[in-house]
């Protein structure tokens, strides 16, 4: 009997002991799980070659790829601005090591976006693969490169280093970031001169300014590693198409104030630098504009067609080239009979 009962004793401590066993391993499963109520604040961002932007615009979504060193841990992060700040769905617990990559506008337009692992874990960096990009667009498509943890007092000051993704959890309701984006196309500005000659007896009234391209949508990846921003992203063509982008839909006049320093159109279009090419293949400038005398007579509406020879080795992501157009004239009609007066748009 006495046997019996040291037998049962035993092996009531053995269930006893095997249910703290379960037990712990339930708790360490609940501590890898992230923290609804401790989410990542955005305190300010940052473009590589741009002013801190302490407030967004309504509407505007960063996507946002949370993970640890070796594991995809919320793949539809996403950063929103509200109006009244940065708000973000993305959780963390208490003093964890993360890791976070995304890009902006979290909503391309009609792009999906494949994300995996590189060799070495999430910790080295992320490989983004987006698809169907459009190859001019008024989108600036930015990638984060840079990561600051800041626990959200004082101003938001963007201190960030270029190719550092970590991110440390602070305590809960400090747990704030900075961000620098990298853009991920080229930038292309217009400026326009006025032959100084026939600015003494025409102006021109810009129309309408529109980009064409027939190379269509685009592919494009991106290594994000560790220490680096965007470095040599590839980008392939996934379709033929034609699209176009606006620079101006307003009458713009240019007139003799504009022979020396130039008008400038300032507003960017956005080029998958794979639309390049020193033939000037894809890209076409069109330019509508109404010629008038120094009298104010109209003497009619003008088209003008330019071919926009560029290199992508001249212009690579992130960069931005300024494109100057001169009008001049194939000769002076003086009078206002200006059926003739056809004016060339140069770009130099």
């Amino acid at each position: 009997m006495i046997k019996d009962k040291m037998t049962y004793r035993w092996l009531w401590g053995c269930l006893f002991a095997g249910s703290l066993v379960l037990t712990g391993c339930s708790d360490s499963s609940e501590e890898d799980l992230v923290d609804p109520d401790n989410t990542l604040q955005l305190m300010s961002l940052t473009r590589t070659n741009g002013a801190t932007e302490l407030v967004g615009t309504v509407g505007t979504d960063i996507k946002a790829f949370l993970t640890s060193a070796d594991e995809m841990i919320q793949d539809n992060g996403k950063f929103q601005y509200t109006g009244l700040g940065w708000d973000s769905n993305l959780s963390v617990k208490e003093e964890r090591q993360y890791y976070l990559y995304g890009y902006m506008p979290a909503t391309i337009a009609g792009a999906t976006v494949d994300d995996s692992e590189p060799a070495g874990g999430y910790s080295e960096g992320i490989d983004l693969t987006f698809n169907n990009l459009p190859d001019i667009t008024d989108e600036d498509i930015c990638l984060i490169v840079g990561v600051q943890r800041v626990d959200g007092t004082g101003t938001a000051t963007a201190n960030v280093t270029e190719g550092n993704y970590s991110y440390l959890s602070g305590i809960r309701g400090k747990n704030y970031v900075n961000l620098l984006m990298g853009h991920l196309y080229s930038g292309l500005e217009l400026n326009f001169l006025l032959n100084a000659t026939y600015a003494q007896v025409r102006s021109i009234h810009l129309k309408t300014i529109t980009l064409t391209s027939t190379y269509g949508k685009v592919n494009a990846t991106v290594n994000i590693r560790k220490g680096r921003g965007i470095y040599q992203p590839s980008f392939t063509q996934a379709s033929s198409a034609t699209n176009e982008a606006t620079f101006l839909d307003t009458e713009t006049v240019l007139d003799n104030q504009y022979t020396v320093t130039p008008l400038a159109i300032n507003q960017l279009v956005y080029c998958a630098p794979s639309i390049f090419d020193i033939n000037g293949t894809y890209l076409t400038l069109t330019s509508v504009y109404d010629v008038y005398d120094k009298n104010g007579n109209n003497l009619g509406e003008r088209t003008s067609e330019n071919k926009l020879r560029i290199t992508a080795s001249s212009l690579g992501p992130g960069q931005k080239k300024t494109v100057v157009i001169t009008v001049k004239p194939t000769y002076l009609y003086v009078l206002s009979d200006g059926d003739l007066d056809n004016p060339e748009f140069e770009i130099n």
